[in-house]
């Protein structure tokens, strides 16, 4: 387990009422930091500040390529992978979204 499922729902209560970023943002190939600021927050939640995580048993994603990263957050809200809070959050998560997050 990643990340401790007490705060699941409130990160999942965070994600659902940030909704998706602003539509300017969501056209750039690197998002303003403001725009995805709120969202990666909820991110270092369980992965830390700087992707070395706080969260016991929670993977490092300091380090990993971009595409790794957005390929992860796809197969979570597609379940070819699994993880309770992780498959909830990607599902809240548009496409924009993990580019933004991944990048």
């Amino acid at each position: 387990m990643p990340c401790s499922s007490a705060l699941a729902p409130f990160v999942i209560a965070a994600l659902v009422a940030l909704g998706p970023l602003p539509a300017g943002a969501q056209n750039n190939v690197a998002p303003p930091p403001a725009a995805i600021s709120q969202r990666a927050k909820l991110c270092q939640m369980c992965h830390g500040r700087k992707g070395l995580p706080t969260v016991k048993n929670t993977p490092i994603i300091a380090g990993q390529h971009e595409s790794s990263l957005l390929i992860a957050l796809q197969e979570y809200r597609n379940g070819a992978r699994t993880d309770d809070l992780m498959g909830r959050i990607a599902k809240n998560l548009s496409e924009d979204d993990m580019k933004a997050l991944a990048a």
